[in-house]
């Protein structure tokens, strides 16, 4: 199956950051973050596959690919990642989200639980962390 739906891109100021984007079909916001040195380019297949009935937005975190590394910056925090995805969604006007990490990705299929101490692999709504909450 291939969705024939448009791909939008671009970039948004994100908290001091320019955040490249690619935004794929019309439906429930999915939100597809990229771990490690991987961008958005990876999510292709699963956004092309989910378009049809879904908003997929994937992007490249600050830092990485097409999206610049913000002058003085040098490295990252899970809060500064939570508020840059948060800070995407406002700015698209796409948000809460269903979100899909690439891990997410990589266990679908398995029989087995997580290991204990490991996240779950459900999908969460994304929200501003509660440091960054109006």
């Amino acid at each position: 199956m291939s969705s024939t739906a448009a791909t939008r891109n671009g970039t948004a100021s994100v908290n001091g950051a320019e955040i490249y984007y690619e935004v794929r079909g019309d439906g429930t916001p999915v939100l597809c973050i990229s771990g490690g040195f991987g961008d958005g380019a990876a999510w292709e297949t699963v956004a092309t596959l989910l378009a049809d009935s879904h908003s997929v937005i994937s992007y490249d975190r600050r830092g990485h690919s097409r999206s610049p590394r913000p002058l003085g910056w040098t490295s990252t925090s899970m809060d500064e990642q939570a508020a840059d995805a948060a800070g995407l969604l406002e700015s698209l006007g796409l948000g809460p989200a269903v979100v899909s990490s690439a891990d997410t990705w990589q266990r679908r299929g398995r029989s087995e639980s997580p290991a204990a101490g490991e996240r779950s692999a459900a999908p969460r709504r994304a929200r501003r962390p509660p440091s960054t909450r109006r």
